[in-house]
């Protein structure tokens, strides 16, 4: 079985504001930062990328698309 452990936040970091925010960007956003550092410490290659965030490469490569990224690398 894999090892899946969220990534710890510092406390307090999280805060809803009081106007509220958009959770599907901050995700979005998120998300493809992650992608970003998956290409950024495999060199690029996107099989060893998509290892790195613990999924098989259609998903990675789904989620690459998602965001426009699938040429950038």
């Amino acid at each position: 079985m894999r090892d899946y452990r969220i990534p710890s936040v510092p406390a307090g970091e999280l805060v809803i504001p009081d106007g509220g925010f958009d959770l599907q960007a901050y995700l979005d956003g998120l998300e493809r930062k992650l992608l970003v550092q998956g290409l950024e410490k495999s060199n690029g290659v996107k099989k060893k990328a998509a290892a790195l965030l613990g999924m098989t490469f259609r998903p990675f490569r789904y989620r690459l698309a998602k965001f426009g990224m699938g040429d950038d690398y």
